[in-house]
Formats: C-alpha cells, sequence, structure tokens
C-alpha cells in the first residue's frame, strides 16, 4: 500500500509473535515493525500524533473497552489521521447496534466520522467501503455475512 512504515500492535503477547511469523513469512522489506500497545491515551503516547492511519478489525465486540480504543485511536493519530474500521457479523451479535455505540464514544474522543457526502471523504472513486468488501466476496463468503449480521466498514478521521 505504498506505506514507509507499518506498526502492527496488540496487547497480548500470543497474538504478537503470531503477527512476527506472519510478517516473517508474508511480508518484504523491514518496514514492519511488531509492538505491544495497551489501549488507553496514557499507553498510546509514546505514538502521540505519530499515524497517518490506523486499520483495525473486529475491535468493538466488548463496550467496556470502547472508550480505551477511542482514546488510544485518536491519541496516536496525526490531525486528520484517518482510521478505518471493519466489523464482521457473528450469530446472536448485532453489528449495527455495536457500531453505532462505539462511534458515539469515538466522537466523545474528538474523532468524526467520514461519509461519501460530507465532503472530506478521502477515496473519491469508492462510494461505499462496505460495498467494496462485498464486491470482493464470493458466493459463499457473501452468504457467511448474510447469516451472520452482515460488515460494517466505517472511516473516521482525527478532529
Amino acid at each position: 500500500m505504498g506505506a514507509g512504515k507499518v506498526i502492527a500492535t496488540d496487547g497480548n503477547e500470543e497474538v504478537l509473535q503470531l503477527a512476527r511469523e506472519n510478517i516473517k513469512k508474508n511480508a518484504e522489506g523491514d518496514n514492519i515493525q511488531v509492538q505491544k500497545l495497551m489501549w488507553g491515551m496514557l499507553n498510546a503516547m509514546d505514538f502521540y500524533d505519530e499515524v497517518d492511519v490506523v486499520i483495525g478489525s473486529d475491535l468493538t465486540y466488548n463496550s467496556g473497552t470502547w472508550k480505551l480504543l477511542a482514546e488510544t485511536v485518536s491519541t496516536v493519530l496525526k490531525p486528520g489521521g484517518l482510521f478505518l474500521y471493519l466489523s464482521l457479523g457473528h450469530a446472536g451479535f448485532n453489528v449495527t447496534g455495536e457500531i453505532a455505540g462505539f462511534l458515539n464514544v469515538a466522537v466523545s474522543e474528538g474523532m468524526k466520522v467520514l461519509t461519501k457526502d460530507d465532503g472530506n471523504w478521502p477515496l473519491p472513486n469508492i462510494p461505499s467501503l462496505g460495498d467494496l468488501l462485498e464486491a470482493n466476496l464470493n458466493y459463499d463468503e457473501k452468504d457467511i455475512l448474510r447469516l451472520t449480521g452482515g460488515v460494517k466498514v466505517i472511516m473516521m478521521q482525527k478532529k
């Protein structure tokens, strides 16, 4: 994707080890680092206003961590930095409600939701990230998403 530097983070040492192994098997170059990062503003201060883009997936299933996640993302992003977030449905799980709850918390932490119609959308040729994702899935993958609550892809920006 052309990034000068990529930092893969997690708070779990086992996940970090898996990330290192995946990077070793699948990535070229030495611009990818793996670092432990626990969520929360104080833990994220080492990366204060340093990051252009944060990409996350399936991070909001526990509402008790929403504030810590939002603080972390808001702390590490540069002003104007982007947060691309994807959440997949699971049986008995309401993706729409989960995302709506997290977005309220993230907005209170200095983030804003970007939409195609608000004038700040950074991808003019891509009207919907969810539609883009689903267009690249095969029939079986689409069926799994349909049966488990779908997918939500959100773009946010630090104010």
